[in-house]
């Protein structure tokens, strides 16, 4: 998802309305200009993966996590994993 603000999630999931997903790669770090509900509940992903590491923003906002648990998507984070491999 690269730095995708929820305006662009937005617009995906308009677009491609029967999108789904296994595993997401959380966009910007877990900010919370990312990773909105509705595109959450529409992909339903099993599993997010948020590429962060220690940082002064305050990455992966407590929101994004939330909303991830609320949906009981299964968190993996590479600053507790380090390298996040699938075989």
């Amino acid at each position: 998802m690269g730095d995708a603000p929820v305006a662009v999630e937005n617009h995906i999931i308009q677009n491609n309305p029967f999108l789904q997903c296994d595993v997401i790669k959380i966009g910007h770090h877990g900010s919370s200009t990312s990773t909105g509900r509705g595109f959450i509940e529409q992909i339903r992903p099993s599993q997010a993966i948020i590429s962060v590491g220690k940082n002064s923003y305050g990455h992966p906002h407590q929101s994004v996590l939330n909303i991830l648990m609320e949906y009981e998507i299964k968190i993996r984070r590479t600053d507790k994993e380090g390298t996040i491999y699938f075989a």
